[in-house]
């Protein structure tokens, strides 16, 4: 098992399933970010996009991640890049 999954499971995040949420960033971040839509991240937690909205602010709101909006031409969202912080692992 990846070290840092194994770390984030091991975190003490507060919230199940924000903690689900934040080991499924870890499992498909590639240098601790991952670029990604609610509806894609919703696909893999298997919960819906409201919870996965509510779950990415609480994970930015504590720290574990931060969040970049990458927009398409005319504006909109199209997806994110949420980093983690690594220093949640020390």
């Amino acid at each position: 098992m990846n070290d840092m999954i194994r770390k984030s499971l091991e975190l003490d995040v507060g919230d199940a399933i924000a903690k689900l949420v934040l080991c499924m960033l870890v499992l498909r971040s590639k240098d601790m970010r991952v670029t990604a839509s609610i509806t894609t991240i919703s696909y893999f937690c298997e919960l819906s996009r409201s919870t996965i909205i509510k779950k990415l602010k609480y994970l930015e709101d504590k720290g574990f991640i931060s969040k970049k909006h990458n927009h398409t031409p005319n504006g909109n969202i199209k997806e994110s890049t949420y980093t983690i912080n690594e220093s949640i692992f020390n």
